[in-house]
């Protein structure tokens, strides 16, 4: 015999950004995907920054720029 009974559930409709505080779903032909990127760290033992965890969602754009930041940095201590 099945009991049913109504239980309300969270689900996750949407996610911003962040850094721009934007959605970070995208319309496609009247359909919403979501094309975010996570980054997350968790730190170890031994580290500077020991126990520590960071997780940010960035959109497309913000992605890019945090990328593009990284990349310049990389070239400087290339040339340092």
């Amino acid at each position: 015999m099945k009991i049913l009974a109504e239980r309300l559930v969270e689900t996750e409709v949407d996610r911003l950004c962040d850094v721009c505080n934007e959605s970070v779903q995208i319309d496609v032909n009247g359909y919403k995907y979501e094309e975010c990127a996570e980054l997350i760290a968790e730190w170890g033992y031994g580290s500077r920054e020991d126990g520590n965890k960071y997780q940010i969602d960035l959109c497309q754009d913000c992605f890019k720029v945090a990328l593009y930041a990284l990349e310049k940095h990389q070239k400087n201590l290339a040339s340092s």
